[in-house]
């Protein structure tokens, strides 16, 4: 892992899971983005691991593996949300109507504006939550 400054951006867990996954349909598009080398979302990385150890049998990694695959496509320290924030983000979310699921969206989307990075998403769904927390988002496949 590289000490040097991280990028202006970020990638959420959509395309950290889509880079790792030769079988993902945006695997291509994925891949270009993290060539790029962008910072890490703390939550991003552990989602990630989630995501690939849970999936169906046939496309499920090992953990061991997953988490390799994810320790080599980290180039800066990862970047968190500030603790001493945290507990206001939730009232935040409340006054956002957010709430379930949607939590984890809002907290990678805060993060990453929080950090003044572009958050780079595959994944259309997050959108409306996306927009929300006010995070500025490359939709990857978009027309420019």
């Amino acid at each position: 892992m590289s000490k040097s400054k991280p990028q202006d951006f970020a990638v959420d867990t959509s395309v950290f899971v889509a880079a790792l996954s030769a079988w993902h349909p945006d695997h291509v598009a994925a891949r270009r983005v993290m060539s790029r080398r962008p910072a890490s979302i703390a939550h991003v990385l552990v989602e990630t691991f989630s995501v690939l150890t849970r999936l169906p049998a046939a496309q499920r990694v090992a953990p061991r593996l997953a988490a390799e695959a994810i320790r080599r496509s980290v180039h800066h320290p990862p970047v968190t949300m500030p603790g001493d924030v945290i507990v206001d983000f939730l009232g935040h979310l409340c006054g956002l109507d957010i709430a379930g699921g949607s939590t984890y969206d809002a907290l990678i989307a805060e993060t990453a504006r929080r950090h003044g990075m572009t958050l780079y998403s595959l994944d259309r769904r997050a959108r409306p939550i996306y927009a929300s927390i006010v995070a500025d988002v490359v939709w990857i496949g978009d027309p420019l």
